[in-house]
């Protein structure tokens, strides 16, 4: 059910018909189930086994409160327009129904997430969170398509049908822009500038992963603009019905812009990151507490930038590469298409250079896209390779830390090296202060891939683990 929700809300959004309220019916009794399970999760379920369940409830609720919240805005929006417009009168009292829903989904999420919020911060967490900011950059770049792509079509395009039918999923698309945008900007608080100055990996795949679909997405977009263009020039099917021709290329250069604008941000954000990183030097950190039982050799641990230069991170070099070779695999194949096509009008008589410029319009428009692509990323990657590639050493894979509660030691441990960590709080009230520096310093070189660390009263012991 919750699957089916989602889908209804996601095709009411892209405008493809389906019901918004049937969306809302469906999740909010999940809602308030998942409101119960996860205040008894958070009462009776281990500690180690909350995180899972709450952040499960919290997605939930999330699409709930999202749906509803978007329903309601739509309904308002359309109302709102058709008031202005003089088209009709309007029954303010179907807003009740999604008002209702909003309201309840909205205090649901806030109970659920608050108890999530209020556990320890893990590696679960952090990914959350960032597939949350993801998801808000998505809504918010799916409804400006589809927004542009309408104001685009109405200046220059068919007006058949009227302003309020024209416009029916722009409205959708404005309320999908406003609610995703609340979701990044949340979110994004969430995660905290200290996580973004230390630039984990996990956010470092976020931020790739969103680079990457922004370059997908002005792909596309410029190679049907292109492609429209060449059209023209050999007198094609533009010429000859400019409207409904028009209409077709205008969505597409809805894409292009605002994948252009995602794309040059995010990149431009990265690309400072990566200059910024190569040119700071890390310093060494304080001597670790006495250790019971193990040699600890000082280790150079960055704890306030990035615990891994930009340009060394393999996050950055795996896309680079992937761009590179898959924009190269497109081009060639463009070409082979291009040079096929164009082989076959030249073997025609009756075919002008023109027409032949028309019949290899859209491969010949792949190829050029493509080229630049493979072009700015290979340079890139060709720059970046005299970089020392980072490596996580030989750090445990498990880290299980026993002492007193600390609000960031998991997940700066986490991000330094790499392994999954978790914090037990020692009742008793005994333990030295976590000093994330110096336990990193501690398991650096370390060759079981399971410790415990202990800290007591006036040492911190790190003890091997075997499973059982």
């Amino acid at each position: 059910s919750v699957v089916a929700a989602a889908i209804e809300a996601v095709g009411a959004v892209v405008g493809t018909g389906s019901s918004v309220v049937g969306a809302i019916d469906l999740l909010l009794p999940w809602s308030l189930i998942v409101v119960a399970y996860a205040v008894l999760a958070s009462r009776y379920l281990p500690r180690h086994r909350r995180h899972p369940a709450l952040l499960g409830a919290s997605l939930v609720t999330l699409l709930s409160w999202t749906t509803a919240l978007v329903a309601l805005l739509t309904d308002a929006f359309v109302g709102t327009a058709t008031v202005a417009n003089d088209a009709g009168s309007v029954d303010w009292g179907d807003l009740r129904a999604p008002a209702v829903g909003a309201v309840v989904a909205v205090a649901a999420w806030a109970i659920v997430w608050r108890r999530a919020r209020n556990l320890q911060r893990s590696t679960l967490t952090t990914a959350y969170v960032l597939v949350m900011v993801t998801g808000g950059m998505l809504a918010v770049a799916l409804g400006s398509v589809v927004a542009l792509s309408d104001g685009l079509t109405w200046a220059l395009g068919d007006r058949s049908g009227g302003a309020l039918q024209h416009f029916e999923d722009a409205f959708g698309a404005a309320a999908t822009i406003l609610v995703g945008a609340f979701v990044w900007a949340h979110h994004r608080d969430v995660l905290g500038e200290a996580t973004i100055r230390r630039r984990p990996e996990l956010l470092r795949v976020q931020e790739y992963i969103t680079v990457a679909a922004a370059v997908v997405a002005t792909a596309v977009g410029a190679s049907a603009v292109l492609a429209a263009g060449f059209d023209f020039l050999a007198g094609g099917s533009i010429v000859r019905d400019v409207v409904s021709r028009t209409d077709d290329v205008l969505p597409a250069v809805a894409l292009l812009v605002v994948g252009a604008i995602a794309w040059s941000n995010t990149w431009s954000q990265l690309q400072d990151a990566a200059n910024s990183s190569s040119s700071g030097k890390p310093g060494p950190v304080d001597p670790p507490p006495v250790l019971a039982g193990i040699a600890t050799p000082p280790v150079v641990v960055e704890t306030q930038g990035p615990t891994v230069p930009e340009k060394a991170s393999p996050t950055r070099r795996i896309y680079l590469a992937s761009m590179t070779i898959v924009a190269t695999l497109v081009a060639f194949l463009a070409l082979v298409q291009t040079g096929l096509a164009g082989v076959r009008a030249l073997l025609d008589s009756d075919t002008s250079a023109l027409e032949i410029l028309g019949v290899v319009a859209m491969p010949l428009a792949v190829l050029l896209v493509a080229t630049v692509i493979a072009i700015v990323h290979g340079r890139q990657w060709v720059r970046d390779r005299g970089s020392p590639v980072a490596t996580r050493g030989s750090f445990p894979r498990r880290i299980v830390l026993v002492g007193p509660a600390h609000d960031q030691i998991v997940e700066e441990l986490a991000a330094i090296t790499g392994a999954d960590v978790e914090l037990h709080v020692r009742d008793d009230g005994v333990g030295l202060p976590w000093q994330t520096a110096s336990v990193a310093s501690s398991l650096h070189d370390v060759e079981h891939d399971q410790v415990l660390i202990l800290a007591e009263s006036r040492t911190v012991s790190v003890i091997p683990l075997t499973p059982a």
